[in-house]
């Protein structure tokens, strides 16, 4: 089936553009205070993982 390969890379293509769109919509809607906040939280978790 040549014919349903193209329709399988286009909905690919739209479901990728689709989480990339929904990830910059969270990042631009969380305040910058969060982002610190989340910030810190990686930092703290990879001192955690260094222990």
């Amino acid at each position: 089936m040549p014919q349903m390969a193209p329709l399988f890379w286009m909905n690919l293509f739209f479901i990728f553009n689709f989480c990339l769109s929904l990830y910059t919509i969270m990042i631009w809607a969380m305040p910058p205070k969060m982002i610190m906040k989340v910030k810190k939280q990686t930092k703290y978790t990879n001192k955690i993982n260094l222990w």
